[in-house]
């Protein structure tokens, strides 16, 4: 049995021309969520992520006023043979609502990635969470990055079940924000990771290398983030002319990080002498692609994006043991790309819809509350109309059908 909702005869190509990662509206502000959370011992080695890694985030935003759902839409369905497929989520015709137009471009970009085409959409990022707050300049939390908003990248071609091809969700969580995947790629992705890559404990506001210092106050921790001359040993971050860890004045040796510096550099994917090699398993030490913000505010690097995907799609086949659970399907793990959080502030501020295409709630979830109550947040932190809110079915054939849709919209079942 598949769930499906056939909406027109229009087909996905044609809507593969519209803009990316949707937007359009108001030219007033917007919002975005970014990372604090938990902290670590200091190590001489950069810090690996988890078996099973969990992202902190910031407290919880009490709902305050809900958009009204869409009415239902009526639907039908159908089926298609093609290479196997049945493709049951169909664009809408007619006059469309926002929402309806949103859900369409996105379904479109979920299913247009390419290995062989160079142009295609490279997929949807989605960010998990339940807040919409941006943690920048807010001052140090156990050392970690600041500015660094978390985010993974879906397409039909990543983060399925290994079993039923149905989306596999990042940590399990019910509500979340996508991103305008042009933004994402032209303004303010900042660097990718094939698996999670362990980013609180990494330089340059989570795209560089493992910090060995990951506490406040020292000047080689993923929050100050400085690349200096250092004294030795290397392994307690003591700049030249300061002593012990001195964070004042006197430590003319040190500047803050940038894509050029050893501590970011080195750890690039395609670095001539990388401190470590493109990973083989989920819980390897994870080399970065770079984005068009690794530097941040200060100009603009070619995207790296398509070429973290290649690899993570070569890479994902099979299983591996990683404790408890004992087995894990490669596939089925989130990526990471990061976002930079002073970049992306500022195109909220210019445009918050050609920021965040949309905010998303898990189908069958109580996330709807949660997304809502992000949509309004936004409306009272930038100004503009309400972003849409849409919904996700988690439990479509990913490979063949792009799983957004309207909320409450009419479904029905259909035999294969």
């Amino acid at each position: 049995m598949k769930i499906g909702y056939l909406v027109s005869a229009v087909t996905l190509a044609s809507l593969a021309a519209t803009l990316s990662g949707c937007g359009g509206g108001s030219t007033d502000g917007g919002g975005g969520g970014g990372g604090g959370g938990g902290g670590g011992d200091p190590s001489a080695e950069p810090i690996a992520p988890t078996a099973n890694p969990v992202e902190p985030s910031a407290d919880p935003v009490a709902p305050t006023t809900t958009q009204e759902p869409a009415a239902p839409t009526t639907t039908t369905t159908t089926t298609t043979t093609e290479a196997g497929c049945v493709q049951v989520v169909m664009p809408h015709t007619g006059t469309l609502s926002e929402q309806a137009r949103i859900v369409d471009e996105l379904n479109a970009d979920f299913l247009a990635f390419d290995e062989s085409d160079a142009t295609s959409v490279n997929g949807v990022t989605l960010r998990m969470t339940d807040d919409f707050s941006m943690w920048c300049g807010t001052g140090c939390d156990n050392g970690q990055a600041d500015c660094r908003v978390s985010a993974s990248v879906y397409n039909h071609k990543v983060m399925l079940k290994h079993d039923s091809n149905n989306i596999a969700v990042t940590m399990s969580r019910d509500a979340g924000i996508i991103f305008n995947q042009t933004a994402v790629e032209t303004e303010f992705g900042k660097c990718s990771y094939m698996y999670d890559g362990a980013t609180f404990h990494r330089v340059n506001r989570g795209c560089g290398c493992g910090s060995e210092t990951p506490y406040c106050g020292n000047h080689g921790s993923p929050f100050d983030s400085e690349d200096c001359i250092w004294d030795t040993p290397r392994a307690w971050n003591t700049p030249v002319g300061c002593t012990g860890e001195d964070s004042g004045t006197g430590c003319g040796s040190c500047h803050p990080n940038t894509a050029t510096s050893p501590d970011v550099a080195e750890c690039a994917c395609n670095a001539p002498n990388p401190r470590f090699p493109l990973p083989q398993r989920t819980t390897d030490q994870q080399c970065f692609w770079q984005g068009v913000a690794i530097n941040g505010t200060e100009g603009t690097y070619p995207s790296q994006l398509r070429e973290m995907l290649l690899q993570r799609i070569e890479n994902q086949v099979g299983t591996e043991e990683v404790g408890e659970p004992t087995v894990r399907h490669k596939q089925e793990y989130w990526n990471e790309i990061i976002l930079d959080a002073e970049v992306l502030t500022n195109s909220l501020h210019s445009n918050p819809r050609a920021a965040v295409a949309a905010f998303v709630y898990i189908r069958g979830t109580d996330g709807a509350t949660t997304a809502n109550a992000m949509s309004q947040k936004a409306v009272e932190d930038y100004g503009g109309p309400a972003i849409p809110v849409i919904e996700l079915d988690p439990a479509v054939d990913g490979v063949c059908n792009g799983p957004f849709r309207v909320p409450d919209e009419a479904i029905e079942s259909i035999s294969v």
